[in-house]
C-alpha cells in the first residue's frame, strides 16, 4: 500500500534494495505493454482496472524481480515501466490533499507538487539531499534526460 507524504517531510532517499515496490501493483502505458509483451512474452502482464499491469509471480513480486545474497534487483532494470523508475517519488502539476507547501517544488518557473512514499523502507536513508532526487524524478516524469542542476533548493516549512 502507498502512502504519499509531501517530499519536504522526508530527510532523504535511497534505494536499498528491499524489494518492498516490487510487491506493488504497477501500471505500464501501452507503449511499454507492447514492449514488455514483445520481449518477454504476454505472460508477464496482466489486464485489469482498465489497464495493463506487471504480473506477480507465486510469491506476490514481480515477475522480474531476481534476489541474489538477499538484495532485490530488477532484470530489466535498464527497460523499467517510467512507474518503477519513478518511484517512490509521485509527481502532480497539483497538489493531492493539505500539505500543499511542504509538496510544492518549483523548477525552472513551473510547479510540481511531489509526494514519496512514506511505506518505502529508503526514505531517510539516503547521504543526498532529497532534492537531487526529486530534481531528477520531475526530469523523468517529463521525459527529459537527468542534466546537472547546480541549483540548491529547499524545502518551505510549514507555517
Amino acid at each position: 500500500m502507498v502512502k504519499p507524504i509531501a517530499w519536504c517531510s522526508a530527510s532523504s532517499w535511497s534505494c536499498i534494495r528491499c524489494g518492498k515496490c516490487c510487491m506493488l501493483q504497477v501500471p505500464v502505458k501501452i507503449g511499454e505493454a507492447l514492449f514488455l509483451q514483445k520481449s518477454f512474452g504476454s505472460g508477464v502482464l496482466e489486464y485489469f482496472n482498465k489497464g495493463f499491469h506487471i504480473r506477480k509471480s507465486v510469491n506476490k513480486y514481480c515477475v522480474f524481480l531476481k534476489w541474489v545474497k538477499g538484495k532485490a534487483f530488477c532484470t530489466i532494470y535498464s527497460y523499467r515501466p517510467r512507474a518503477c523508475a519513478l518511484y517512490p517519488f509521485y509527481i502532480y502539476k497539483k497538489p493531492l490533499h493539505g500539505e500543499e507547501k511542504m509538496a510544492k517544488f518549483t523548477f525552472f518557473d513551473e510547479d510540481y507538487y511531489v509526494y514519496i512514499d512514506a511505506e518505502c523502507s529508503g526514505v531517510n536513508r539516503g547521504y543526498l539531499p532529497l532534492s537531487k532526487n526529486v530534481i531528477d524524478a520531475i526530469l523523468l516524469w517529463l521525459g527529459k534526460d537527468i542534466i546537472k542542476v547546480s541549483s540548491h533548493y529547499k524545502c518551505l516549512k510549514k507555517d
